[in-house]
């Protein structure tokens, strides 16, 4: 890949383009580490890969792998006034300047920020993504302001104390230096009175925006009667058509106690967990690993002499699969687990005859020949990156029709990704814990609020529940 009009090293880059140029061979790999569709195929220079950067298609690949803490971070680069620093998004979300490193540097890495430490900007497809009220916020005071009329402005800068000027340019930012000083914003709250600021506190939470009739009134401190009037006439709320308003950012910022969040956690929740004993463990895990096998060898010798027909739609009869609970001696979830898997793993597939039915392959004998370990270790690697998901079985697809064990429609490409993270979540805590599901959830909730909602919520269980099946884990423990 070329790189065509570098900058020099010092000079700010004025785009994610001139970032880009600037990055040296090792800083451009991580960056297509971290974000694989941008090389496919191979962009020629650096221009084409900022193109392939900056869609939203991609964007919205790069925002989805982010966790809770990144994305507030992201949330407070797109509700600061650019160029944003360190220390203001350190500001907002009240957390250590180490924290904030970290996530910009990330968000830099991912190509989704570019600037330095005091100049950072979000590229425009990530703001455009995050939305026009970042964190539930408004837009600045000077930007809500600007469809007001000269008559207005000049009417609220003179009941703001200020001398109207004439210029609607200069009267905007008079009123939005007085909105953007915290005492002199908290004196014209106090002003206004408790049934006011309890108004403008409702929007403060997000949306920032409210339903009112006549918006648009005329409306000055000698002549506000309702909590509304009293904070149109000092700016504290903007009318944004005739039965809309908007709270401004300072505002909602202030009335939130200059934080973005209630509560801004940097760092994932760790788990409460029962601590077993690992050697117990480990021998439980090893007992369940050999008895999966054992499964997967049962069901295809039993489809070897009798194998059940395809359905036409693909997959397996649900009559047929009431029948491998018996035969492999486990519920019948665990028993679509075993056959999916020997599936995903090559082990069986629909025969070549007239009447299709499911038999065995070729690699299910080199499979036999293996030793125990050997044999679990395809099952379990097959386990964990295959997109097929056995927990789907049993459940109802979009149509309403039962989803059939082995059919076409168990993939889902979100599910290796859960699995690693439940995985990972678990291998952070100390030897022997068992986390109950819900305090898994909640940590994988953190890596990925973004992320497949009541699906991903559903993987983690089933995650937990077939990782006990294969022996990954024994006794709830890793």
């Amino acid at each position: 890949m070329t790189r065509r009009g570098s900058r020099p090293a010092s000079a700010a880059p004025r785009s994610l383009a001139d970032d880009l140029r600037a990055r040296s061979d090792e800083e451009l790999v991580a960056l297509l580490r971290a974000r694989p569709d941008l090389v496919t195929p191979v962009p020629v220079d650096v221009a084409q890969l900022t193109a392939r950067a900056t869609t939203r298609a991609s964007a919205v690949r790069a925002l989805d792998r982010l966790d809770r803490f990144t994305l507030q971070v992201v949330d407070a680069l797109a509700v600061l006034p650019e160029p944003v620093g360190l220390t203001g998004v350190r500001t907002v979300l009240g957390v250590g300047a180490a924290e904030v490193r970290g996530a910009v540097d990330h968000l830099r890495t991912l190509g989704l920020v570019y600037g330095g430490e005091r100049s950072l900007r979000l590229v425009r497809v990530v703001r455009e993504l995050v939305g026009p009220h970042p964190a539930g916020l408004g837009p600045p005071a000077r930007q809500a302001l600007g469809a007001s009329s000269p008559f207005r402005l000049a009417r609220l800068a003179a009941d703001l104390g200020l001398e109207p000027s004439g210029d609607p340019v200069t009267d905007v930012l008079g009123v939005a230096d007085v909105l953007a000083d915290a005492a002199r914003l908290e004196t014209l709250l106090r002003e206004a009175g408790p049934e006011a600021r309890a108004a403008a506190t409702s929007l403060a939470g997000g949306p920032p925006t409210g339903r009112v009739e006549a918006a648009r009134r005329e409306v000055d401190l000698a002549t506000a009667r309702t909590p509304v009037d009293r904070l149109l006439a000092r700016g504290l709320l903007v009318p944004v058509d005739e039965t809309t308003v908007l709270l401004p950012y300072e505002v909602g910022l202030h009335l939130r106690g200059g934080r973005l969040y209630e509560r801004v956690d940097a760092r994932p929740p760790s788990p409460a967990a029962p601590v077993r004993d690992p050697a117990l463990v480990d021998r439980t895990a090893g007992a369940g690993a050999a008895e999966l096998v054992r499964r997967v060898e049962t069901l295809l010798e039993a489809w070897t002499e009798e194998p059940p027909p395809v359905l036409r739609t693909g997959g397996l009869g649900l009559r047929d699969l009431r029948r491998l609970p018996p035969l492999l001696d486990c519920p019948e979830a665990q028993a679509a687990l075993v056959a999916d898997l020997a599936y995903a793993a090559g082990l069986v597939a629909p025969g070549s005859g007239i009447d299709e039915v499911w038999l065995p392959t070729p690699s299910y004998d080199a499979w036999r020949r293996e030793s125990t370990a050997a044999r679990w270790r395809l099952l379990a690697r097959t386990w964990l990156g295959t997109s097929r998901v056995a927990g789907l079985v049993g459940g109802r697809d979009d149509k309403d029709r039962p989803v059939a064990p082995l059919g076409r429609d168990l993939d889902r490409p979100l599910a290796p990704e859960v699995r690693r993270l439940v995985l990972e979540v678990l291998d952070e805590l100390p030897a022997g814990s068992a986390p109950a599901a819900d305090a898994v959830l909640e940590a994988v909730r953190w890596h990925r609020p973004r992320r497949g909602g009541p699906l991903r919520d559903d993987l983690v269980t089933w995650t937990l529940r077939e990782a006990e099946a294969l022996g990954v884990t024994g006794l709830g423990a890793l």
